[in-house]
Formats: structure tokens, sequence, C-alpha cells
């Protein structure tokens, strides 16, 4: 089983609905929240776009204000849910910021960048995510980069 963290801000508010496309498609995975918002703000913004549900986990700045620990409080709570440990290389964290890339680096998870927020996709690329999109709209491709490996 895989858990797959996301920023939710531009990785999925502003993604023109891939997100949502590409958790109809996926397989065998939890999904959760991480990144410096509370964790109401996350369901503010996530319920709009009827995301909210899918997620069973998240980690906010509210946990804890430095994001690289924030993988370590989503895993922990996936664990719970899901029944079953989730080592960081079985972990993947999507966002939209270097901050999102390094969060990811700093706890071995793999990352993946998408440029649908404030930073252009040659910033993102050079922050040397594992994969990068321009947006999520091929969510084939999209969801057969995550499910891989």
């Amino acid at each position: 089983m895989k858990l797959f963290l996301f920023d939710i801000d531009g990785t999925l508010v502003t993604a023109r609905g891939a997100g949502r496309a590409a958790f109809n498609h996926a397989l065998v995975t939890v999904y959760g929240t991480v990144g410096p918002a509370v964790e109401e703000g996350a369901r503010i913004k996530l319920a709009p776009t009827g995301l909210w549900p899918f997620f069973r986990v998240g980690a906010f700045g509210s946990d804890d204000a430095d994001r690289r620990r924030l993988p370590a409080v989503a895993c922990e709570r996936a664990r719970v849910i899901a029944g079953c440990e989730f080592p960081f290389e079985r972990v993947t964290i999507l966002g939209d910021t270097p901050l999102d890339v390094d969060c990811a680096r700093a706890c071995g998870a793999r990352a993946v960048a998408v440029a649908t927020g404030y930073y252009p996709y040659d910033d993102l690329h050079g922050c040397a995510p594992d994969h990068i999109f321009k947006d999520f709209s091929d969510v084939a491709h999209v969801v057969s980069v995550l499910t891989s490996g």
C-alpha cells in the first residue's frame, strides 16, 4: 500500500479537477494532506472541490510548524487507519512549491512537483523532484506515473 500526501492549495484546488479524476482511478492507496494550513482550513479549501472525503489522513501546520516533520505525523495516522506501516520509501509527497520538494527529500519520500501554483515549471524543475508535471490534465499519465514503482 502506498501513501500519497498532497499540499492542497495549488496542487489540488487549482488543478482543474484532475486531482479528483486521479483519485477515482488510483488503487490501493491512502491519501492525505501535508502542509502549513490548519486542518479546518484544509477542510474549507477542499470541501467545495468534492475532494475532502477522499482524504483519510492529514498533517497540518497546526500539528507542527516545521513542514519537514509533517510526513511522520501523517504516516503514523495512516498506520492507525490502514493497519500497516508506511515507510517513507512508500510515501509520495505532491506539491507546487520548492518547500514541498524539500519536505519529501527531508524524509526520503518520493517528490512530485506540479506547476499549478506560484512557482513556474523551470523553478520547480531546478529543485530536482522525482517527477514533475506542468499540470494534472493528462490524468492517465499522471496516475500511471504515481502508481508505478
